[in-house]
């Protein structure tokens, strides 16, 4: 019978500039006091799931969600 293989760490932080945190996020509000996403701000001590740099990231949401609604008429 196989052993299992431990498993890696997918996401290994050097520093604030790579780690998907609140400060680098672009769904961080202006004034870097909420999340305009989430409710709790999950980036502040570790990774964020919801995490982009993408600075178009609204559009490209709201843009998903019309063609879903178009889909389910």
């Amino acid at each position: 019978m196989a052993r299992k293989a431990k498993f890696a760490p997918v996401h290994t932080p050097d520093g604030p500039e790579v780690q998907k945190r609140c400060q680098t996020c672009a769904k961080n509000s202006i004034n870097d006091s909420y999340c305009l996403v989430l409710e709790k701000r999950i980036g502040m001590k570790q990774d964020c799931w919801s995490w982009t740099d993408d600075e178009n990231w609204e559009a490209k949401v709201e843009e998903a969600v019309k063609r879903y609604k178009e889909g389910y008429r």
